[in-house]
């Protein structure tokens, strides 16, 4: 792995150079006078998968007390109820 040191006046003609080296591996290191320097690193593509976990928030959600009962006939027939 390489060290890539630019300096921040030069990274906007260098910018292509600098995320090329970044996503192959090498370590980008901007810097400025008077300031701390940064580095540039790839960011990863992928999102880690997250696990659905039971019962993790219970009580959060509390049907009806007529949740389950039949619907009316007039729901089935497309009247006003």
């Amino acid at each position: 792995m390489a060290t890539l040191t630019i300096d921040v006046n030069e990274l906007p003609a260098r910018y292509a150079e600098a995320v090329a080296r970044a996503q192959h591996g090498d370590e980008v290191i901007v810097t400025a006078t008077g300031a701390d320097p940064v580095k540039i690193v790839p960011v990863p593509v992928t999102t880690p998968k997250r696990e659905w976990v039971f019962n993790m928030n219970p009580g959060a959600v509390i049907p009806a007390p007529d949740f389950d009962d039949p619907l009316p006939d007039e729901f089935w027939l497309g009247g006003s109820p």
